[in-house]
């Protein structure tokens, strides 16, 4: 097999045990599930549901809320360039 597959199932893997725990309340997995699907390591990428998971861990954790907040700007940004681009 592969490395890069092996590589691919252990993320995947990682990323099945870190949803357990979030779905289990641990806050910390909360925000890395959110991470994970933000950045699709582990899971395909989903920005939906990585906002929601950072969402559900920024009721009680900092970090978490700080990650939002720059996940709101980047999209924000994103929207911004769009925009100015179909002007051109």
């Amino acid at each position: 097999m592969p490395l890069r597959e092996v590589v691919a199932d252990c993320e995947k893997r990682w990323f099945e045990q870190t949803l357990k725990a979030a779905k289990n309340g641990d806050v910390a997995m909360q925000s890395l599930v959110g991470q994970m699907f933000c950045s699709g390591y582990g899971v395909t990428a989903n920005l939906k549901k990585g906002k929601l998971w950072l969402q559900k861990a920024a009721e009680s954790d900092m970090e978490a809320r700080s990650l939002l907040a720059s996940l709101s700007g980047l999209e924000k940004t994103k929207a911004s360039n769009l925009h100015s681009s179909k002007q051109t």
